[in-house]
Parts: structure tokens; C-alpha cells; sequence
């Protein structure tokens, strides 16, 4: 057995070698590459849910800013209609305690509710600073008018005690309902 045939078979047998391993490393490059997009497929799903964790905790942050702006513009409400109120009375002061609500956004902007919220704070506090403003005058008002009414009457004097506020005094030392 020598020559060409002989080579013949050899070379078929290491063709079929050759062969086998050939397909042993394409199947180890298969399973490989599924490795591959399976893990590209779960990087892609986390992805997904951070996306959709991030856009619901966007909508959660924006329906919160919403509800503390509803929250803020009632107080706002109650406050203008307190200082109305004041406003009949103390008319130096009607100018200066109007304060304009700003307006709400249209949209689901984050930036522009923080904005808007940031806005009613600031009008809250300058309308609550004028209205302190206006108790302190009115204060002043009520305690020149105790001055002058103590001044000019002593009764009024004696009913104030050594505090300088009204004290209550029982008018009559028996009622007309009791038992004697």
C-alpha cells in the first residue's frame, strides 16, 4: 500500500477530521452567539423597565408638583380673601395686598410646574408679609384707640387691671335664675 491511494486515504481521513472539528467550533461559535443575544436581550429589558420606572416616577413627580400647586393656589385663595376683608377697613393698604396668581402651565413640563410652583410660594409669602404688616398697623390702631378711650374715660382705665388688657368682671353678684 504506498502511493497515491494511500494518500488518497489519508488525506480523506484528515479532511473528515478536519471536517468534524470545523463543525464542533461552529456549533461552540452557535451557542456562543446565543450567549451573546441573550444577554443583549436582558441589558435591552433592563433598559425597558429603567426607562419605564424613570418615566413613571416622572409622572409621579409631576403629579405631586400638581398637587402641591393646587394646594398653594387654595392657600393663595383664602389669603386674597382675608386681605379683601382687611382691605374694607385698612384702604391704605388695598393696593399693596393685591397679589396676581400666576398662571398655571399647559403642559406636563417638569421645569415649567417647579417654576409655577416656585412662583405661588413667592406669592404666598409676600402676601403673608403683608398681612402681617396689616395686623401690626391695625395693632397700632387698637392700641391708640385703648390709649385715647383710657385717657379721656376711667372706667375704661379700671378694666384694663395692671395688665393693660380688658379683664372680665361679673355684673351682678346673683343671678336672677338661681336658688337663694
Amino acid at each position: 500500500m504506498s502511493g497515491p491511494i494511500t494518500c488518497g486515504y489519508l488525506i480523506t481521513h484528515a479532511l473528515l477530521l478536519l471536517s468534524a472539528r470545523a463543525i464542533k467550533e461552529a456549533r461552540a461559535m452557535k451557542q456562543e452567539y446565543g450567549q451573546v443575544l441573550a444577554q443583549l436581550r436582558d441589558r435591552e429589558l433592563a433598559v425597558a423597565q429603567a426607562r419605564q420606572g424613570q418615566r413613571a416616577a416622572r409622572l409621579e413627580r409631576i403629579a405631586a408638583v400638581r398637587q402641591e400647586a393646587q394646594r398653594q393656589m387654595a392657600r393663595l385663595g383664602r389669603l386674597q380673601s382675608l386681605a379683601q376683608s382687611l382691605a374694607t377697613q385698612m384702604p391704605e393698604l388695598a393696593q399693596k395686598i393685591f397679589v396676581p396668581a400666576p398662571a398655571a402651565p399647559t403642559g406636563d413640563d417638569d421645569a415649567a410646574w417647579s417654576a409655577h410652583l416656585r412662583a405661588l410660594d413667592i406669592s404666598v409669602r409676600e402676601l403673608e408679609t403683608l398681612l402681617g404688616q396689616a395686623g401690626r398697623a391695625f395693632g397700632a390702631q387698637v392700641r391708640a384707640t385703648l390709649a385715647t378711650a383710657s385717657a379721656t374715660d376711667p372706667d375704661v382705665e379700671a378694666s384694663m387691671g395692671s395688665t393693660g388688657r380688658p379683664t372680665c368682671s361679673p355684673t351682678s353678684a346673683s343671678s336672677p335664675s338661681a336658688p337663694s
